[in-house]
């Protein structure tokens, strides 16, 4: 049972300075439609953190220097590092799959079959 993702979607960057560096991406707001083996689809939605105290200086990327291939390279690589987030997301896409194939019908108090009319 495979997913395919893509198109990924940037909703907003959060940045923050970490002296010495300057507006250094702490979260991303991100969506990538995902689709099943049988054609089903469902856009997951999510946030991605980083620590700012954790970046290398020899290697940051000026905000200005940015592209969108980067960040979602960021995003993927995080993802695929974490295999209890990664199978969680997975979890996630399948349950929204299958509920628009079976949709859930809430009945309210009123309508209960041991209530009388």
């Amino acid at each position: 049972m495979s997913l395919t993702y893509g198109p990924w979607s940037i909703a907003l960057l959060r940045i923050q300075d970490a002296t010495p560096l300057t507006q250094v991406v702490v979260q991303i707001m991100w969506s990538v439609t995902v689709t099943d083996e049988n054609g089903n689809t469902a856009i997951y939605q999510d946030a991605t953190t980083f620590n700012p105290l954790s970046v290398d200086p020899e290697n940051f990327i000026t905000f200005n220097s940015l592209t969108e291939d980067i960040i979602l390279g960021w995003i993927q690589t995080k993802i695929e590092s974490d295999i209890v987030g990664k199978n969680l997301i997975e979890f996630d896409i399948r349950r929204k799959i299958q509920n628009q194939l079976n949709p859930v019908t809430e009945i309210d108090t009123g309508n209960f079959p041991w209530i009388p009319t």
